[in-house]
C-alpha cells in the first residue's frame, strides 16, 4: 500500500508542475539553502517549502530539469528512492534538512498527492570567481649615479665610493679616489694620487708616491707613505702619520694627533687642541691655536712655532712664538 501511495503522488506531483496552474488553486514556493553550489558533489540542503494549507501532507524529492526547466520535469527524471514525506505546519511552512548528490540541472520538487500545491526549484551549479592575480613585483631601484658626477679637488674620480662603507683601492698609476660617505677604508697605491675620504670616520693609506690626501669631515686616520706627501685632515679630531719623504701634515679645525715621519716634515695643527710630535729629521712644527703639546723629537734642528694659547714644548731646538 506504501508503495502505491508513494507513486501515485509522484505523479500527482509532476503532473501538477507541468500544467498550468487553474482559478482559485494555491500556489506555493520552495527555497533550497545553499541556493548554488560550485560543483558537482555531495552537499546538505536545507529546503524551505511556503504557501501550502496547514496539516497537509506532501512528498519532497529531487529531480533533474532538463536544461534547467522545472516544467520539463518527468517521472524519468527524478529519484523515487529519496523521498520525504513532511507536514505543513500551521503556518503553512515546512523545512527539512538532506543530504543530496547534486549535479547539472539538479532541482527539488514538492507535492501533495492530490495534485493541488506543487512547486519546484533549481539547485544550479555556479563556479566561484578564480582568485585575483598576483600583485605585480616592485619597481627594480634606481641606478646609481653615473661615475663622472663624482670629483676629488676639482679633477674628475677615477674610483668612486657610495653612500656605505666602501674599499677603494688605486692602482700604481696616478689615481683620483673619492669616497663620498660612509666610513671607507682607502689604499692609494702606488703613483702621485689624489684623495677625497669623504664625511664619514675613514682611514686611508696614501702608500707609495707624491699624494694629496684630503680627509674632509669624520674622524680620520690618514697615514703617508713613501713620498712627498700632503695630508689634510679636515675639521674633526684626525690622526694624521706621515712616512718616507718630505711630507706635509695639516691638523685643520679638531683636535688632532700629528706625527711626523722620518725625513724633515713640517706639521701644522691647526685651531683645535693638539698634539704634534716630530721624528728623526729637521722638523717645523706649528701649534697655532689653542692647547697643544709640541715634541720636537730626535731631530737636532727642529723648529716649533706657538701661537696664542697654553702650550707645552720638547725637544725643541728653535721655538718661536708671541
Amino acid at each position: 500500500m506504501r508503495r502505491i501511495r508513494v507513486a501515485v503522488a509522484v505523479v500527482g506531483l509532476l503532473a501538477a508542475l507541468l500544467a498550468a496552474p487553474v482559478q482559485g488553486q494555491v500556489t506555493p514556493t520552495i527555497e533550497v539553502t545553499p541556493a548554488t553550489v560550485p560543483a558537482a558533489g555531495s552537499y546538505e540542503l536545507t529546503i524551505v517549502g511556503s504557501g501550502y494549507t496547514p496539516g497537509l501532507s506532501i512528498f519532497v524529492l529531487p529531480c533533474v530539469a532538463p536544461g534547467g526547466d522545472v516544467s520539463q520535469i518527468s517521472a524519468a527524471t527524478c529519484d523515487l528512492t529519496n523521498l520525504l514525506a513532511v507536514t505543513i505546519d500551521a503556518k503553512g511552512v515546512f523545512t527539512e534538512t538532506n543530504t543530496y548528490e547534486v549535479g547539472t540541472d539538479f532541482a527539488i520538487a514538492g507535492s501533495d498527492a492530490g495534485q493541488t500545491e506543487s512547486a519546484a526549484v533549481l539547485v544550479p551549479i555556479v563556479a566561484p570567481p578564480p582568485p585575483p592575480p598576483p600583485p605585480p613585483p616592485p619597481p627594480p631601484p634606481p641606478p646609481p649615479p653615473p661615475p663622472s658626477e663624482a670629483s676629488c679637488d676639482g679633477k674628475a674620480a677615477t674610483h668612486i665610493g657610495t653612500d656605505g662603507d666602501d674599499m677603494l683601492m688605486g692602482t700604481n698609476g696616478p689615481d683620483v679616489i673619492a669616497g663620498l660617505g660612509g666610513n671607507d677604508r682607502i689604499v692609494g697605491m702606488g703613483g702621485d694620487d689624489i684623495i677625497c675620504a669623504g664625511p664619514g670616520n675613514d682611514r686611508v693609506f696614501a702608500g707609495a708616491g707624491d699624494d694629496h690626501v684630503l680627509g674632509e669631515g669624520g674622524i680620520d686616520k690618514i697615514r703617508g707613505g713613501a713620498g712627498n706627501d700632503v695630508l689634510d685632515g679636515g675639521n674633526r679630531t684626525d690622526f694624521l702619520k706621515g712616512g718616507d719623504g718630505e711630507d706635509e701634515l695639516f691638523g685643520g679645525h679638531g683636535d688632532d694627533l700629528l706625527r711626523a715621519g722620518r725625513d724633515a716634515d713640517r706639521a701644522e695643527g691647526g685651531d683645535g687642541d693638539d698634539r704634534i710630535w716630530g721624528g728623526p729629521g729637521n722638523d717645523t712644527l706649528l701649534g697655532n691655536r689653542g692647547t697643544n703639546i709640541v715634541n720636537g723629537g730626535a731631530g737636532l734642528q727642529d723648529q716649533c712655532f706657538f701661537g696664542f694659547g697654553v702650550d707645552i714644548q720638547s725637544g725643541c731646538e728653535i721655538v718661536l712664538g708671541p
